[in-house]
């Protein structure tokens, strides 16, 4: 399941931008996901819920965008 390696490299780039930024709590990130990178949303859904707890990213919403190329990335996060 590659997916959770896609999961846990996203939430290191928020984790680590929030920190920078000095926030203390992620409340929803957006990522956009290319069909071509063959992850699906329900297994990335299903990481990021199995990865969050405990974290800044604890009860953050995460939005999928699916495209038809072969983009991942986040788009943007919200933070406080």
């Amino acid at each position: 399941m590659h997916e959770l390696a896609i999961v846990e490299d996203l939430m290191n780039t928020v984790v680590q931008s929030a920190q920078e930024h000095k926030l203390q709590r992620v409340k929803s990130i957006k990522i956009v996901v290319g069909k071509k990178t063959a992850a699906l949303p329900d297994s990335l859904m299903f990481c990021f819920e199995a990865l969050s707890p405990e974290t800044i990213l604890a009860g953050a919403s995460l939005e999928i965008e699916e495209t038809p190329g072969r983009e991942l990335y986040v788009e943007y996060y919200d933070a406080e």
